[in-house]
């Protein structure tokens, strides 16, 4: 590492602890963990619901997952299916299959129960619910996590259209539950309201619960799901840093841009345009322009390892770098090492406060239900 990277290298150095209870979302996820209540509530609910040595089945719910490997919650086998999987220990009583549920296709089973939570979109929400269909057997029981009826103006309409298509899937409504569900204030969502100037409880979010049961052989065809941007992530420090695959730009400068004052996004929201312009998205959801992605993505790869990235580009290269070359590996290095030793802070300031809000418990304060992802 040259001399100039020197002062910020602690940032690295320094990485805070790995704990489950304290796992790190990326806002590109839309990933939201349920609150320790709302994880008892919906094991409990479980037991009513199924058989305790019947099989259930986690889509998106690493949190229902976590505490089923930790604790006896529940006696029957347990499978997680997720994109971004916590690699639970091989004596653990939960299995995980990565699998992307707008993409993938879930190999059919026979649960008595489904759980499942997806981002509180309509694309996402028909996505999971087929996959929960295609999983469940007949007469098995299907616990979605939907947005509340004030999220935004037309979740009514939207609400009709799910359970049209959930018949479709060869499912019937059965009952909604209100305010079911509790989210804790994720990171990055930390970090977008304090940029955003608001402040609210870490467990201010409320979702409802729709329950579904299956009744017919038939799941019918499967939603369309719209394409998606693709990134590549790598985790620097206490940062999960994710770039936009877009090799057209490069190569071009490595340099970082800023998109907003300050550099962190003060929404959460997808339909936030300023979301387009990034090239660069960190877990604290500071998002920046960049026009060379691919460069940035080897000073990235060098500093992952701890080698010095001008070193590593030029042996790459095989010749010698230019000054002007040096000059923007320097300045992206630098940018990414101070992004880096920002959110080491932030995020032990974070998690300082999760543990304080958890020791107090459970909030006096009425649900609410602003908007999670849109």
């Amino acid at each position: 590492m040259s001399s100039g990277n020197s002062a910020f290298r602690w940032a690295l150095d320094e990485p805070i602890p790995s704990s489950a209870a304290f796992e790190l979302s990326h806002p590109l996820d839309y990933d939201w963990r349920f609150t320790d209540q709302t994880v008892t509530s919906l094991w409990d609910l479980a037991h009513e619901l199924a058989g305790a040595d019947e099989k259930v089945i986690l889509l998106g719910t690493p949190s229902l997952a976590r505490s089923a490997a930790d604790l006896p919650v529940w006696s029957g086998s347990v499978l997680l299916l997720d994109r971004n999987l916590t690699h639970f220990k091989s004596a653990s009583r939960v299995r995980e299959l990565h699998c992307d549920l707008l993409q993938d296709l879930p190999v059919r089973s026979e649960a008595a129960l489904v759980f499942a939570d997806p981002p509180w979109y309509e694309e996402e929400t028909l996505a999971f619910l087929w996959c929960a269909a295609r999983v469940c057997r007949m007469g098995g029981r299907i616990a979605i996590g939907i947005p509340p009826i004030n999220t935004r103006p037309e979740i009514v309409e939207e609400r009709i259209r799910v359970e049209r298509a959930a018949h479709a899937f060869g499912l019937r409504l059965v009952q909604i539950l209100p305010s079911a569900l509790r989210y804790e204030t994720p990171f990055f969502e930390a970090n977008a309201m304090r940029a955003a100037g608001t402040s609210l409880p870490l467990d201010w979010r409320s979702g409802d619960l729709a329950l579904f049961v299956r009744e017919t052989s038939s799941i019918g065809q499967r939603p369309p799901s719209a394409s998606r941007d693709s990134w590549t992530e790598r985790m620097l420090g206490n940062s999960r840093i994710r770039l936009r695959n877009n090799h057209s730009l490069d190569p071009g400068s490595p340099v970082m841009h800023p998109v907003v004052r300050g550099n962190i996004l003060p929404s959460v929201s997808r339909r936030d345009p300023r979301r387009a312009h990034a090239d660069v998205w960190t877990s604290g959801n500071r998002v920046f322009r960049c026009f060379g992605t691919g460069l940035l993505l080897r000073i990235l790869d060098a500093l992952v390892v701890g080698k010095d990235p001008e070193i590593s580009i030029a042996f790459e290269r095989g010749r010698l770098l230019s000054k002007a070359e040096r000059f923007q590996i320097r300045w992206a290095t630098n940018q990414l090492l101070n992004v880096v030793k920002c959110e080491g802070s932030e995020l032990r300031a974070h998690i300082s406060s999760l543990r304080t809000h958890r020791k107090l418990g459970a909030q006096s304060h009425a649900a609410v239900a602003h908007q999670r992802a849109g």
